[in-house]
């Protein structure tokens, strides 16, 4: 859910395909970051996910301009995750300096390619506003990413009223995880009902988004999902490859694989 403020061989695009940019797209752990949950890591098929590490920015590069995907948005969340089903979200100013100045980093290396997006721990209250504040200001941050898993508290809790705040202020857009599930039909109301509210497929395989979520975006608004990889939970290659294979309109196969998440976040080529 995300709030605004204001087969390999057959992956590769056609020639005519409409710009693809990918909604999530995190940072490959540097050696020894992190180790990965093992409550995660046994849900995906060895060979089926790069979350197990070893991966640089340049295999990254490497993979998406292979798959022809022009872009995307850029994410670190700073978390300590060793043993299974404990929060693990690391906090603290200094914390955030380094996320931020990562992102920055590699935006610059590659120019026109990626817009950022940091993690926040709602849990911070104050603080998280005035880190929200830091990532939009310095560091130009578009987005601020919330992750229950990680913090245990609801995206309604009180403590996130703070960095909500400030997010309106600063004009960030905010993302939360992931796709609504189990809770399908509340998702769609939100997605219809609020035109500032939309989703995005981060860490589902596209073949196994609900149905109900693809309705509304060929029957009733085609502005209102984004197709993403969530790399490295799920690949490139994966995601875009059934991604591309489902059956849509014309303009909402656009508006799903790229021209959404271009209009929700910014287009990176024209910063």
């Amino acid at each position: 859910m995300t709030v605004t403020t204001e087969a390999a061989t057959s992956a590769a695009a056609p020639a005519t395909e409409p710009r693809v940019f990918d909604s999530w797209i995190n940072i490959p752990y540097l050696p020894g970051e992190v180790t990965p949950d093992p409550s995660v890591v046994k849900r995906f098929k060895r060979g089926n996910s790069a979350y197990e590490g070893g991966q640089t920015m340049v295999d990254v590069i490497a993979e998406m301009d292979r798959l022809d995907i022009s872009g995307g948005v850029l994410t670190k969340v700073p978390r300590d995750i060793t043993p299974p089903y404990v929060h693990g979200t690391r906090t603290g100013e200094a914390v955030l300096r380094e996320a931020c100045e990562r992102l920055a980093s590699i935006q610059a290396e590659y120019p026109g390619r990626f817009v950022t997006s940091v993690g926040v721990d709602p849990r911070l209250a104050y603080d998280a506003a005035r880190h929200v504040r830091i990532a939009v200001r310095e560091y130009g941050v578009k987005a601020i990413r919330i992750c229950p898993m990680f913090t245990g508290i609801a995206i309604d809790d009180k403590l996130a009223y703070p960095l909500y705040t400030a997010a309106c202020d600063e004009g960030a857009v905010v993302t939360m995880t992931h796709l609504g599930d189990p809770w399908i039909s509340e998702t769609v109301a939100m997605l219809v009902k609020h035109p500032n509210v939309f989703a995005m497929t981060a860490g589902w395989a596209p073949k196994y988004v609900p149905e109900a979520i693809l309705e509304v975006l060929r029957r009733r608004n085609k502005t209102k999902l984004m197709w993403s990889s969530d790399y490295p939970i799920l690949p490139f290659d994966r995601t875009i490859t059934e991604g591309r294979a489902i059956e849509l309109p014309e303009d909402s196969r656009a508006n799903f694989l790229g021209a959404n998440a271009l209009s929700v976040f910014g287009d990176p080529a024209l910063a």
